[in-house]
C-alpha cells in the first residue's frame, strides 16, 4: 500500500516549525497552470498554513496536513507505520 499522493513529503522542519516558503507537493486547485503550495506563517499569531505562491492574485490557503504536524512533533503516523511494515 502506498501513501496518498498529496501527503508524501512534508517540508523541512527547523526547531519544531516548518521552514517558510518551502514548496510542497500539494497543488493549488484554483491556479492554471497548477502551482505548488508553499508554507506560510501568520504574522499575527505565528500559526503556519499552506498558501498559493501566486498571492495576491490567488488567495487559496489550507491547513498543513495533520500527518505532517505529527511527523514534525516526532510522532509516527498511521501511514508511516503501514509503509515501514511493508518495506
Amino acid at each position: 500500500m502506498k501513501k496518498s499522493g498529496n501527503q508524501n513529503h512534508s517540508p523541512t522542519v527547523i526547531n519544531g516549525k516548518f521552514q517558510d516558503n518551502t514548496e510542497t507537493d500539494i497543488f493549488c486547485p484554483h491556479c492554471v497552470p497548477p502551482r505548488k503550495l508553499i508554507v506560510k506563517t501568520n504574522r499575527h499569531n505565528g500559526g503556519q498554513f499552506l498558501g498559493c505562491p501566486n498571492y495576491p492574485q490567488c488567495n487559496f490557503t489550507r491547513e498543513i496536513p495533520e500527518a505532517w504536524k505529527m511527523r514534525a512533533a516526532g510522532q509516527v503516523g498511521l501511514f508511516d507505520m503501514i509503509t515501514e511494515s511493508e518495506e
